[in-house]
């Protein structure tokens, strides 16, 4: 935890990762996504999501922030793609249940918030999901997903999509 990569990403595009091939996160930043020149940076908050205050993750935390050269938050227009290498450490999960969440804060109580679209290849062990702003520092990382209707397991409840 505490390792920290950042790229400046132009009109080109391009990624910015962090990790290794065991576990690890990528960001792909589509051509044309920002206006002006971006500082894009990742952060492993957490390599296994056992944070009290972020309750719900089953895997690691990364934060992912985007500022201009004078620090200024900046407005992504096109989504970002967010590739998360980690295997579960709860093997009961199907990979189909798996989803890519960012955290909120403004909500009450602060809750996951499952990615729609998200997929987890459990043969490469890499989650995939789109990112459509993080204008603050936000949270990513891997839930139990309940967007369709499964139940949680005791004691969890489904909110935000995310089982928590």
């Amino acid at each position: 935890p505490g390792s920290v990569t950042t790229r400046t990403i132009d009109s080109p595009g391009g990624d910015v990762t962090l990790g290794n091939a065991t576990l690890g996160a990528t960001v792909t930043v589509p051509r044309n996504a920002f206006a002006q020149p971006t500082i894009v940076t990742l952060t492993l908050i957490s390599d296994d999501g056992s944070l009290a205050e972020y309750p719900g993750s089953i895997g690691p935390i990364f934060s992912l922030s985007k500022t201009d050269a004078l620090q200024r938050p900046v407005t992504l227009q096109k989504p970002a793609t967010f590739d998360l290498k980690f295997t579960p450490a709860d093997t009961s999960i199907p990979a189909q249940r798996v989803a890519l969440a960012y955290f909120e804060t403004q909500s009450n109580p602060n809750l996951w918030i499952a990615i729609s679209g998200s997929s987890y290849d459990a043969t490469t062990d890499v989650l995939t999901g789109s990112v459509f702003e993080f204008s603050e520092p936000r949270l990513f990382a891997p839930v139990e997903s309940c967007l369709t209707g499964q139940a949680c397991s005791d004691p969890k409840t489904c909110r935000g999509g995310a089982c928590q």
